[in-house]
């Protein structure tokens, strides 16, 4: 085994004034110079290619491991953390100004953790430059906000009696040194930062989880009644801390940062569940070994089962709708969500499902979802994805479904913004407070009675009766619109019916 050799020569925690104030919000609670590789393998590492065999290894890099926490709760994306390096002069030699990526005790690779829960501590790394190679040095270990910081000092040099050399905050010049040196004299008043998470495993008689809810609150309740809806989120989690630390941190993943911000601007209650493996990605059911299919479809009912009978008992237990979902998914998160969807579509209002490559049949009770589905025109279940939705349309379905030249099997911006446009069209149809900007289409024509005027007092909406008048028709072979008066020129089976000029425009990108 390799030895864990950490340095503590010196860790001075400074407060400034009289004495440690208990109020005092951020806090910096440990310092460790860890220079050899953990056995555990957490710590910083980097992948090198071998230059004799070419195999990519994982190089391990010196770091200090800080220990920070917080006295409320708080998104990880409002503190600050940084380290900065001086020589033996007390010269600043380099700067480190984010944690750096490393693999932590829960087995997660991150930078930082989803969020800073009250008085709990949380772990951050921070790898050493390269200058930091030759000499002795000392670093100011900085974490706060805008308002308020705290810094610590830790010195890996020693005096002339070979102790810990003495350093503080005061012998070094950096940007926040003000702020450090000048806490808040009485305690901030700080808004509630956000909910804990709630997580559900639903298990079956013999105790076995079938499968895992995760609930986050909108930001500064702690009950769904005090939401405007639910945003159903299908995720690909490695495990269910890696799904906790996707819904509280969505720089975690650049896929679920806009979708995430819609559920805070919303005020949407966000229920997440990890997609699992049922069957075969690259294969719809009916191109599956009968037998294989069946015992995919047994599978996949007591799942979707499970699913809905977790959703009920939170529903019942913290008080939000168990229906109106707004169903978010991409790749094997987008498979699972569209199985589920199809066998309790009573959940839904709205699936935005894309880069799905594998599908089942549509059913005709799940014709009173609003559908958009999105794809590249390279990827793999890319004819699947058009019998899909051929399908979908002979059974009534209003689907929006929009294909993307020379985009293969990845996520898309542009797939991601026109979900979003559609998923807002949704939400000002479904909630009569609030008004639609737009007004006009490119010719100068009224958009849509739904599009401009709310609504009042509508529960449910009739998705087939507004796709059947829809004011315009895109082409999915020349990949634009035309008016409704203008769709004789549109094959039937290249229709894609759009229901607003916003929505219109955005598809012909």
């Amino acid at each position: 085994m390799k030895a864990l050799h950490i340095s503590l020569l010196l860790f001075l925690l400074l407060v400034w004034g009289a004495a440690a104030h208990a109020d005092e919000f951020f806090s910096i609670t440990k310092i460790v110079s860890v220079t050899e590789a953990p056995d555990d393998g957490t710590g910083v590492h980097i992948q090198q290619k071998d230059p004799q065999t070419g195999e990519i290894q994982e190089i391990f890099v010196p770091y200090l491991k800080v220990e920070v926490k917080t006295a409320q709760n708080l998104p990880s994306r409002e503190a600050w953390s940084k380290v900065y390096f001086y020589d033996e002069n007390n010269e600043r030699i380099a700067a480190v100004l984010s944690p750096s990526p490393g693999r932590h005790e829960n087995g997660i690779r991150r930078p930082i953790p989803a969020s800073y829960f009250a008085n709990k501590p949380e772990t951050l790394f921070f790898a050493f430059p390269e200058k930091l190679k030759k000499g002795k040095w000392s670093a100011v270990i900085i974490f706060g906000d805008h308002d308020e910081m705290k810094a610590a000092v830790y010195s890996d040099m020693t005096g002339g009696d070979g102790r810990p050399k003495e350093c503080q905050v005061s012998d070094f010049d950096f940007a926040e040194k003000q702020i450090c040196l000048n806490p808040p004299t009485e305690a901030m008043a700080r808004k509630p930062g956000f909910s804990p998470l709630v997580e559900y495993p639903v298990k079956d008689d013999q105790g076995k989880t079938l499968i895992t809810l995760v609930l986050r609150f909108p930001i500064g309740t702690s009950d769904g009644s005090q939401a405007n809806g639910v945003l159903a989120l299908s995720a690909v989690a490695n495990g269910v801390e890696d799904m906790k630390y996707q819904l509280l941190n969505e720089t975690s993943n650049p896929a679920f940062v806009n979708i995430l911000n819609f559920a805070d601007n919303h005020k949407l209650l966000i229920l997440g569940w990890g997609c699992r493996r049922q069957w075969d990605p690259m294969l719809d059911d009916d191109e599956m070994d009968p037998k294989d299919a069946e015992v995919m479809k047994a599978s996949l009912k007591e799942a979707s089962d499970a699913w809905a009978r977790g959703v009920d008992e939170l529903s019942e237990k913290y008080h939000f709708p168990n229906k109106g979902f707004y169903g978010w998914g991409s790749s094997g998160g987008a498979q699972y969500l569209v199985r589920i969807a199809l066998r309790k579509p009573q959940y839904f209002a709205a699936i935005r499902a894309h880069i799905v490559s594998s599908f089942e049949a549509p059913t005709s009770e799940a014709n009173k979802i609003f559908w958009c589905l999105t794809t590249g025109e390279l990827e793999p279940g890319y004819q699947r994805s058009i019998r899909f939705y051929n399908k979908s349309r002979e059974l009534g379905y209003p689907i929006v479904y929009k294909a993307y030249a020379g985009l293969g099997h990845s996520d898309s911006t542009r797939s991601e913004t026109f979900a979003l446009m559609c998923f807002e069209y949704i939400w000002r149809t479904l909630n009569p407070s609030v008004l639609s900007s737009v007004t006009e289409d490119d010719e100068g024509q009224l958009a849509t009675q739904a599009d401009k005027k709310p609504v009042e007092n509508v529960k449910e909406i009739s998705w087939g009766d507004i796709f059947q008048k829809a004011p315009y028709i895109g082409d999915l072979l020349n990949q634009d619109f035309v008016t409704a008066a203008q769709q004789g020129s549109v094959s039937p089976e290249l229709k894609v019916m759009l229901p607003t000029a916003e929505i219109a425009r955005a598809w012909r990108k």
